[in-house]
């Protein structure tokens, strides 16, 4: 895919700031789970919504639906609907469910069952390539649902028929009971995706300039892009902590992580 926009860090530094902060805001007044693998995909959707995503001639796949507070987030702040709905996550009958639901604006499927969107993408992918040629899939998923034999088959389809799909892993090493390489090793990683004939890169998944540049790109061939990501970045009291996959804030937390996220954000916007 290739930018329209130029690169301006505040632009997708004003997105971060947001969305992680009302990723922070649900989970501390819902109680809710899976914050740390919210936070730690935040600069990318940031960055792709900013600056790539064009509703004609792109999808995005989110398949860590488990991590729904960060598409719901960022699909407020880029006005697929008012920023007020997200009050209802997880209500009884709200459409934001716990797990991404394609009643959201701008969802394209409900996930969750990990391992299911690569393959559903790679079909969509599939059939725009002679439908719609200038139509570009993105595939987000969780490194730990590499796990799942079904994405190592979508990859090997989508690299037979040169799909212009563009696969993102969020890599923050830590999954649901374990660091990744303990649980299941996925390294060598970026080899085994260039084994299939894949273009791959791996990158700072926090760099927003880094991140644009990878994305930034004119080939319609397959790529994967791997992101060097923190799980529950940047919240300095959760950081890398495998327990935030799990435990929402507390009352205390919460303000100490807000203050954190606008630390951490301001720095660019300001510039």
């Amino acid at each position: 895919m290739k930018s329209k926009k130029k690169f301006l860090h505040s632009n997708s530094a004003s997105a971060a700031l947001e969305i992680c902060s009302n990723i922070i805001k649900m989970c501390s007044k819902k109680k809710a789970a899976h914050m740390g693998g919210a936070l730690s995909i935040a600069d990318f959707l940031s960055v792709y919504y900013s600056f790539f995503h064009e509703e004609l001639n792109s999808s995005l796949f989110y398949s860590k639906g488990h991590a729904c507070t960060a598409i719901y987030s960022t699909l407020a702040y880029f006005n697929f609907f008012d920023s007020k709905e997200l009050e209802t996550y997880s209500d009884n009958g709200s459409i934001f469910t716990s797990h991404v639901s394609h009643l959201v604006p701008g969802v394209e499927i409900s996930t969750g069952s990990l391992g299911h969107a690569l393959s559903v993408a790679s079909g969509v992918a599939f059939a725009k390539k002679t439908s719609q040629p200038n139509h570009n899939s993105c595939i987000i998923l969780s490194d730990g649902e590499l796990n799942e034999g079904s994405n190592w088959e979508a990859i090997l389809f989508i690299a037979h028929h040169k799909l212009p799909c563009t696969i993102v892993i969020d890599y923050n090493k830590l999954q649901s009971f374990g660091r990744v390489d303990e649980v299941l090793q996925l390294e060598p990683l970026k080899q085994k995706f260039e084994a299939f004939n894949i273009d791959c890169l791996q990158i700072n998944g926090h760099d927003h300039e880094a991140i644009y540049n990878a994305l930034n790109n004119s080939s319609s061939n397959p790529r994967v892009i791997i992101l060097d990501t923190q799980k529950a970045h940047p919240l300095k009291y959760a950081v890398n902590k495998l327990e935030s996959h799990y435990y929402p804030p507390t009352a205390e937390q919460l303000i100490d992580g807000l203050k954190n996220i606008n630390e951490h954000y301001e720095r660019y916007i300001c510039k």
